[in-house]
């Protein structure tokens, strides 16, 4: 199990970029956690806007993320 472990990190490090180091990896990790923090935010104005538009055609949120096809939003 270790040597699988050991091949898989030597992959991971060959082929991610600043994955070698510690700071690296942090450095990874804190890019992906800005980035998901702006893909939240996003989401969020997404709902806003839908809720907003949902009030404005007397429906619910639900119904506008059907019409709209954005199925999953709403959780």
């Amino acid at each position: 199990m270790t040597a699988e472990r050991d091949a898989l990190l030597a992959q991971l490090r060959a082929t991610v970029p600043g994955a070698e180091t510690a700071e690296g990896r942090e450095s990874l990790v804190n890019a992906h956690i800005k980035k998901l923090h702006t893909y939240n935010e996003a989401k969020d104005a997404a709902q806003i806007l839908i809720g907003r538009a949902a009030e404005m055609e007397h429906t619910t949120a639900k119904e506008m993320h059907t019409r709209f096809d954005v199925d999953g939003l709403e959780e």
